[in-house]
């Protein structure tokens, strides 16, 4: 068995093993290792706000019902129930169709949906750039969904 020999070419460095044909490149390793670094941290919506937002709904009065209908071309789907106060997580690439109701009350829909782009997506003109954009755009972090917060007055 024959050992593995260091040649320094130009101050390139490379490691050459006898076994096998390919050379390994240290050099190419740092620019691999360099390249991935920099495209696991572009993406700045990404990063800072997720493909999550957080709305808090609340109601006078309080206690009310509230169902959260997810909206699909064909269908809606129930995606979450519960009672005012709450703070639901609303996956940004979606649309939603809040609902807040109590007996006695007349009872309120209100849509989530698309309101703005994400402040963060701006970074990328700084870090991620083309990369980091296209990120954003397919994990919904460069979306903000509205109204947030969520604040009915229930009428009887």
């Amino acid at each position: 068995m024959k050992a593995a020999s260091l040649t320094l070419v130009k101050g390139n460095p490379e490691v050459k093993c006898p076994d096998q044909p390919s050379v390994f490149s240290l050099k190419r390793l740092g620019s691999s290792m360099a390249l991935c670094t920099l495209l696991g941290l572009t993406s700045c919506a990404t990063i800072v706000s997720g493909p999550t937002q957080k709305i808090k709904i609340t109601s006078t009065p309080v206690e009310a019902n509230v169902t959260v209908k997810k909206l699909t071309v064909d269908q809606e789907s129930v995606f979450w129930e519960g009672k005012t106060p709450a703070e639901v997580k609303f996956n940004r690439k979606e649309s939603y169709l809040v609902k807040i109701s109590n007996k006695g009350y007349k009872s309120v829909e209100v849509p989530v949906e698309y309101k703005s782009m994400n402040g963060w997506i701006w970074g990328n003109l700084f870090i991620g750039g083309l990369v980091g954009i296209i990120v954003d755009g397919v994990s919904g972090a460069g979306i903000t969904l509205g109204p947030d917060p969520i604040s009915v007055d229930l009428v009887k």
